[in-house]
């Protein structure tokens, strides 16, 4: 254990050029004066930092193109262009389509007047708070607009109105008070009947957003699993209404992570998962829901039935530990605390795979307004040797152009050490294909990809025995499987066991050993 002077020194003759937090004079380098005017640090040793510091703000262009100053109403001419457009890729590729029933999306005619209901179709949650947060953002009623869709006026006025009474109220704080104690999001605005009734006549088609407050730095509590009860009511209404009149209703889910959908799924017809979408967020989100761009984008986390079906559901969050000397955070006191996980290496779909147990959405999920066929697997030698490839080919079936994320798993031999049912190895996504075009994809397996970690002899080791290669569209669907030997046990990487846990535990494990 060491103070804060000494951490400080020791990072900065170790390289640590910068700190985050960058508010120096709360945290380690506060202590540099000190360090310097004492003798402990070299002023030569400071120095270097420094230029490496501006060597890069150099290569970055940074000081032609200084930072948006973030306080002040930056508009979207103080973003290059190219930049613009890197952010909407981004967004557009990632936006996963989780369900679509009876080809409720795309909506491509722009006659149909879309009738967006939710705050975050008018106010999107685009970065989040905290390090990430962006200069501007686009919400879907203006990535509509621009791509020339009508949206419904009278719904779009009075989700306006209420936004604005809200955002009136809020008090004025800095990013730094804004990280400590988010400010809450306004309650979901739940139309009259009579105001949804017209809103029915008047539209084609419903697009329903929810959102959720996220900040870096703080965990969600379980209970933030399930959408509240405002929101509940307001997908019921709205189904209901709609359907009433024979017209679809889609939920998008503006949420950073994994939400329930089994209370409310069946209620509606698609439902699109666009996580934190960034600044352009709104104009990918249209493109999406109208079928200029397919969406291609697949879960990386797996969306549990309940909340109760996590791995770590039994141990989180732990207990405080009301130790002296805790230390405020932007503001904010933060309280240790103790959470002991028991899963071990059963996290995420390696759990729900390996123990059966069946979720709302899978790891890898993701669906398409196309479809793909995939070739049966080809693996370049039945025998590992150093390196193996496995190949597989793709072609787009379907009726429209679209990308595919082909994703390799690996079963491996439990013979020492507990392994999961199967991990993700290698992952890649194909080309925009073309209706009946194909392509080829191969990914190269190394030692590694073969290894799980030994704790008792601190290595990474490869078993030997039969391993097999499962092609698939996600963590469950697989395609095609083929099969090779590893004739002896391989010692891939020595390690050193430096993070012993300080308490006793019984880690999960399939089976005694």
């Amino acid at each position: 254990s060491i103070d804060q002077s000494e951490a400080a020194l020791k990072s900065i003759q170790s390289g640590m050029d910068f700190e985050c937090p960058s508010n120096w004079k709360e945290y380690c380098f506060r202590f540099l004066p000190q360090l310097i005017k004492n003798g402990q640090l070299k002023q030569s040793v400071l120095d270097s930092a420094v230029s490496r510091v501006l060597r890069n703000k150099f290569l970055l262009g940074l000081f032609e193109h200084p930072y948006i100053n973030l306080g002040s109403p930056a508009t979207q001419d103080s973003i290059h262009e190219e930049h613009k457009l890197i952010a909407l890729k981004a967004a557009e590729e990632g936006i996963v389509l989780l369900k679509n029933d009876n080809e409720a999306l795309p909506f491509r005619s722009r006659s149909n007047i879309v009738a967006l209901y939710g705050n975050s179709n008018y106010a999107i949650n685009a970065n989040s708070k905290g390090s990430c947060y962006g200069p501007y953002k686009i919400s879907l009623d203006e990535g509509l607009a621009r791509i020339g869709y009508t949206v419904e006026q009278n719904i779009m006025d009075l989700y306006k109105k209420n936004l604005n009474a809200f955002t009136a109220n809020i008090p004025k704080i800095n990013l730094i008070q804004e990280y400590s104690n988010p400010t809450p999001l306004p309650d979901e605005y739940l139309v009259e009947d009579k105001v949804l009734v017209k809103a029915v006549k008047n539209s084609d088609i419903a697009i329903i957003s929810l959102s959720q407050v996220t900040t870096e730095g703080t965990d969600r509590k379980p209970e933030e699993f399930y959408l509240n009860e405002k929101q509940r009511k307001l997908i019921t209404d709205v189904s209901t209404a709609y359907h009433k009149a024979n017209k679809k209703v889609v939920v998008v889910l503006n949420v950073a992570a994994p939400v329930d959908v089994m209370q409310w799924r069946d209620q509606v017809d698609a439902i699109v998962f666009i996580n934190l979408p960034g600044m352009v967020g709104g104009y990918a989100l249209a493109n999406i829901l109208t079928g200029k761009v397919n969406p291609s984008g697949k879960l990386a986390d797996t969306w549990p039935k309940e909340y109760k079906d996590v791995s770590s559901s039994n141990n989180f969050p732990g207990r405080d530990i009301k130790a002296a000397g805790e230390q405020p955070l932007f503001g904010k006191v933060v309280v240790p605390s103790e959470v002991v996980y028991e899963e071990g290496i059963y996290v995420g779909y390696r759990y729900f795979n390996t123990f059966n147990v069946k979720p709302a959405y899978e790891f890898g999920f993701g669906l398409s307004y196309t479809n793909f066929d995939y070739s049966p697997v080809t693996l370049s030698s039945p025998t590992f040797d150093g390196k193996l490839t496995a190949t597989v080919t793709i072609t787009n079936t379907g009726k429209v152009a679209g990308k595919e994320v082909v994703q390799l798993y690996l079963s491996a031999p439990a013979v020492k050490l507990d392994k999961p049912s199967e991990e993700l190895r290698a992952f890649g996504k194909t080309n925009l294909l073309q209706p009946g075009q194909s392509q080829t994809m191969t990914f190269t397996l190394d030692a590694r990809d073969l290894s799980s970690y030994d704790t008792k002899s601190a290595s990474w080791i490869a078993e030997a025995g039969k391993y097999t290669v499962k092609i698939g569209a996600s963590s469950t669907n697989f395609k095609s499987t083929a099969s090779f030997q590893l004739p002896k046990e391989l010692m891939v990487e020595k390690a050193h066991n430096v993070c012993t846990p300080k308490v006793n535990f019984d880690e999960m494990k399939v089976s005694v050993k």
